[in-house]
């Protein structure tokens, strides 16, 4: 990251204008079976 972009962010959250990203929802249920299925080795990544 630049260091002009960084001086930015920093002077924007002193003054309670910037945040960061929000946070995505997760459905943990589908992410179980998609974790299980990697573990079986039944999906690839690749």
């Amino acid at each position: 990251m630049l260091a002009r972009k960084k001086e930015s962010i920093s002077i924007a959250k002193a003054e309670g204008k910037y945040r960061g990203r929000k946070p995505i929802e997760v459905n943990k249920e589908k992410l179980q079976v998609w974790f299980d299925k990697f573990e079986g080795k039944k999906i690839n990544i690749d």
